[in-house]
C-alpha cells in the first residue's frame, strides 16, 4: 500500500472545508485557482487520472441526505462586476493529440456517462437534467455548434434518409416537464 499524503478536516466537525486558494486578487492578470497536472513519464498498462470525486453515503445503513453532487461548479459575475469581454464556461474541456503522438485504440470523448444504478430511482435517470432559467434570462437554446459539421451538428437536408418514407430505426426521450417525446432517428447502413 502506497504511502498516500493526507489532508482532512477535524473528524466529527462536517461544516469544515478545505480551501485551496480562496481569496480575491488586487493585481490585474490571469489567475488559476489550482492546478493539476499528473504526468506519467514511463511505460504502464495503468490509467492516469487527473482528478477522482467520490462523495457518498451509507457507511451505515441508516445513513441519508438530501443531495449528493460530485463536483458543483458555479462562475460567478457579482453584481458589481464590469463586463466580460469573452465567454463564460461552465465546463471546458480540451482533447489534444498533437501530431507524432501514438494510436488511440479507444475513443476520444469530452463526457463519458455510465449508469450503474440498480434500485429505483422515483425521478428517473439521465444523461442531462437541464433545470429552467434561474433568473430573467432565458436558454438561448439547447446547443450552440460552431458551424455545420462541428460535433457532428449538420445543418441541411439528411442525404441518407427521408423522415416520411422511411421507417426510424429508433428514438432519444426527451422529456419536458413530466410529457416524454421522442426524437426519431435513422439508420445511414
Amino acid at each position: 500500500m502506497p504511502n498516500h499524503v493526507m489532508i482532512k478536516t477535524p473528524h466529527n466537525i462536517p461544516s469544515r472545508t478545505i480551501r485551496l486558494n480562496s481569496q480575491t486578487y488586487d493585481v490585474a492578470g490571469s489567475v488559476i485557482g489550482v492546478q493539476i497536472k499528473p504526468r506519467m513519464g514511463v511505460a504502464t498498462t495503468n490509467d492516469i487520472t487527473g482528478l477522482e470525486v467520490m462523495p457518498g453515503i451509507g457507511v451505515t445503513a441508516v445513513t441519508s441526505t438530501a443531495s449528493i453532487i460530485g463536483i458543483n461548479v458555479n462562475p460567478y459575475l457579482h453584481a458589481t462586476a464590469g463586463a466580460v469581454t469573452g465567454d463564460v464556461r461552465g465546463i471546458q474541456v480540451t482533447l489534444e493529440k498533437p501530431s507524432g503522438a501514438g494510436t488511440v485504440t479507444g475513443t476520444m470523448s469530452c463526457l463519458k456517462c455510465y449508469n450503474n444504478t440498480c434500485t429505483t430511482v422515483t425521478g428517473g435517470v439521465f444523461v442531462l437534467d437541464i433545470a429552467s432559467h434561474g433568473d430573467t434570462q432565458a436558454w438561448t437554446g439547447f446547443l450552440k455548434a460552431a458551424a455545420s459539421g462541428a460535433g457532428g451538428v449538420t445543418v441541411g437536408a439528411m442525404t441518407a434518409k427521408n423522415p416520411e418514407n422511411d421507417a426510424e430505426a429508433g428514438y432519444i426521450s426527451i422529456y419536458v416537464g413530466s410529457t416524454r417525446y421522442e426524437v426519431p432517428f435513422y439508420a445511414v447502413a
